[in-house]
């Protein structure tokens, strides 16, 4: 009897190890070498763009995209919320792709790099709200570096979205490769060097970018450098001035106005349709009623007056 156990047990390991070694080599042929119409077919469920940026299966979607397959951008069902190759760099940023997936969509769909999405923002604003990491901050600012000083139909600029978002949003497999920290401030000192004027505008809720970093465990070091870059553009502001004098806000409204006009000039399928409201905060003031307390060098702002962190929007499947 035990000897007919293992002879049949044996067996049974032989099937399942034939079975493994020959699933194994049709996920390899698929992607290790180029991807037919015949080979997708086989495929038990259609595979799209956008659900291959959902499931994170960057190496595939790189692999089938290099290779031409003929991938749909999304399901046909999705109607008006799905996603186009408008908003295809929108979709992948808010799902924390790497640079290298990012400059391939960006290469194959250039027009999401000037499109906003419904609620008016750019691959920009979605990176940065969703914790992106430097180097893919650097290539969408590379590619429209105007982008970062646009006001979506929140108000809120990239920078705001940083000082929002950027903490509650990263996740532990980026900290094992980027501490937080430091990532965050390499995106605040592009955002300023992009942007520098967006650090001293407020959203429609009257907030400004310093203001949600106070409120968002935000390190002191680079809340310290937004402060820094505040000043520092009001101070330049103020030299370029003819008279001399400190620039009224209203000067600050008309730059931004000409920059949006600018991109919806340059935009195929038009801007964004909103009014652009710029008022300037004082930067140094606390909250009437808060108290500010730095604790293992982060800001913690008890302030009962303060709104809760409202949930993401549900305008478009990018936000």
């Amino acid at each position: 009897m035990v000897s007919i156990f293992k002879k049949n047990n044996s067996s049974t390991s032989r099937k399942m190890f034939k079975a493994k070694m020959m699933s194994k080599s049709r996920l390899s042929a698929t992607i290790d070498s180029p991807v037919s119409g015949s080979d997708l077919s086989m495929a038990t469920e259609p595979m799209t763009i956008a659900g291959l940026i959902g499931n994170r299966d960057w190496s595939l979607l790189e692999h089938l995209l290099m290779y031409g397959a003929p991938l749909s951008m999304d399901e046909p069902d999705m109607a008006e919320h799905a996603i186009t190759e408008h908003i295809v760099v929108h979709f992948a940023v808010r799902f924390q792709a790497p640079l290298s997936t990012v400059s391939l969509l960006c290469n194959l769909y250039p027009s999401s790099i000037s499109s906003p999405d419904a609620s008016g923002r750019y691959p920009v604003h979605v990176a940065c709200k969703w914790s992106a990491t430097p180097d893919v901050v650097m290539h969408l600012i590379r590619l429209n570096s105007s982008a970062c000083g646009v006001q979506d139909s929140f108000g809120k600029t990239p920078m705001h979205y940083v000082a929002e978002f950027y903490v509650a949003n990263y996740q532990l497999p980026l900290e094992m490769l980027y501490p937080m920290d430091e990532s965050m401030m390499q995106v605040v000192k592009l955002l300023k060097s992009a942007a520098p004027t967006s650090l001293n505008l407020e959203d429609d809720e009257g907030c400004n970018a310093i203001e949600y970093a106070l409120v968002n465990d935000v390190n002191i070091k680079v809340i310290k450098v937004m402060q820094r870059a505040c000043r520092d553009d009001w101070r330049n502001r103020s030299k370029a001035s003819d008279d001399g004098l400190r620039r009224r806000h209203s000067d600050l409204i008309k730059d931004l106005e000409e920059l949006t006009m600018t991109l919806q000039e340059d935009m195929k399928n038009g801007g964004c349709d909103k009014d652009l409201r710029f008022v300037h905060s004082a930067l140094t003031t606390r909250r009437r009623g808060s108290m500010v307390k730095v604790s293992n060098g982060r800001v913690h702002v008890d302030d009962p007056a303060a709104d809760p962190k409202k949930p993401a929007t549900a305008a478009a499947r990018s936000a």
